[in-house]
């Protein structure tokens, strides 16, 4: 009724104490019960807090890696410091997380670590601390060992928010950088020759990882959370036929450059990745005769979630089907009396992302993927005889 009334210009040009007299009489005139009464009231309840804007950076260390915050936040402040406020509470909200190399030196070394400007955040399953190799052997069923099983993804994280409280405008999340290193051997000492073996073995990296958790511009306190997952299954099947003292396998590393995902309100998704490329490299040591072949699938994830708003994914599988023999087989030279390991190498990328954003009435529910955008496949990729130098060996890059 306010909208055609004729005191609207009145009412709309009155300071807010007058207004809420105004109203008040009006309901006093108007009131036969007490639903007018407790409206008089809440009118001429005193306001809610008022709403802040600030804006400014922090710096944040992700283990000796040092990260930036920078934010530019409205809304009210935060009623209790200590837990803070989720994005959705807040009227506007534009924050970013960027690596911050040149200020690594500020960021406290880790117990038995050093800072370092160029060492990455590692993250995996069964890795060292250098990302490079495995942490302890990996018993699997049957008497088998898996002495080389890891995965170590090295890289840096970033995310970007920007809305206002009705309208999300874009969001960015993603890794810089990013190196994946796999390897599977697997010690077949043990294993029946004659009875084929196969399973599927979860590695230690299904917990998540909390990267950041982090209130930032108080007292507004906005609670900003990243977490990461990095879940890798293997797969495997073994048959040996003849006694053989062998530990076999392969090593794959892959540098996947810059992998990220991006949503506006007027394009809508846009991957961000670079080229990939893959390095492949046997791993033997072997004795005795007798033939074996070994398939190892080493499929892996890396699951980046910015708390409430977005979540990416990036699915790696490598691939491998090695063949154990005395006298080797391929395209390769052999040594008489060497067992040698030869094989076929394949490795797939896949990306998922699902965006869920949701403030009071707005919202934004949008679902990328999955789609897998890198395949590759070679046959006679992989081949090395035992006690060859490392000249011996074949490396391949693609």
């Amino acid at each position: 009724w306010l909208k055609h009334c004729w005191i609207r210009p009145f009412l709309l040009a009155a300071p807010t104490s007058t207004l809420h007299a105004f109203l008040c009489r009006v309901c006093a005139m108007l009131a036969t019960g007490r639903l007018f009464v407790s409206l008089c009231a809440a009118l001429a309840a005193p306001a809610v807090a008022e709403s802040l804007a600030l804006a400014g950076e922090e710096l944040h260390c992700i283990g000796d890696r040092a990260h930036v915050v920078r934010y530019s936040l409205e809304g009210p402040p935060a009623r209790d410091a200590n837990l803070g406020q989720r994005v959705s509470d807040l009227k506007r909200v534009e924050v970013a997380l960027e690596p911050a190399p040149t200020r690594s030196t500020e960021c406290s070394p880790g117990v038995g670590g050093t800072p370092s400007a160029d060492k990455q955040v590692c993250f995996g399953a069964n890795q060292d601390a250098t990302c490079t190799s495995a942490k302890a052997d990996i018993p699997l069923p049957d008497n088998i060992q898996c002495r080389d099983c890891f995965v170590g993804a090295s890289a840096d994280l970033y995310a970007k928010v920007n809305y206002s409280f009705t309208k999300l405008y874009d969001v960015e999340v993603g890794m810089r950088d990013v190196y994946l290193r796999t390897a599977a051997s697997a010690d077949i000492a043990e294993a029946k020759a004659g009875t084929p073996i196969s399973g599927s073995k979860l590695l230690d990296s299904n917990q998540t990882i909390v990267v950041l958790d982090k209130l930032v511009g108080c007292p507004i306190c906005l609670r900003m959370k990243i977490s990461v997952r990095v879940p890798a299954v293997l797969d495997y099947a073994l048959h040996v036929d003849g006694q053989m003292e062998a530990v076999a396998g392969a090593e794959v590393d892959v540098h996947l450059g810059d992998q990220a995902i991006r949503w506006d309100y007027i394009k809508g998704w846009e991957q961000i990745n670079n080229r990939t490329t893959v390095l492949v490299k046997p791993l033997l040591s072997a004795s005795a005769s007798g033939h074996a072949t070994l398939n190892v699938d080493l499929a892996t994830s890396l699951l980046v979630d910015v708390d409430d708003i977005i979540w990416f994914r990036t699915d790696a599988k490598p691939a491998l089907q090695l063949k154990l023999s005395p006298s080797g087989s391929g395209s390769a030279i052999k040594k008489d009396g060497q067992m040698c390991i030869d094989g076929d190498a394949d490795f797939t990328l896949s990306h998922e992302a699902d965006l869920h954003w949701s403030l009071l009435m707005a919202h934004e529910f949008h679902h990328w993927g999955p789609t897998q955008d890198f395949s590759w496949s070679q046959k006679d990729a992989l081949h090395k005889c035992a006690g060859s130098s490392d000249r011996d060996e074949t490396e391949l890059i693609v």
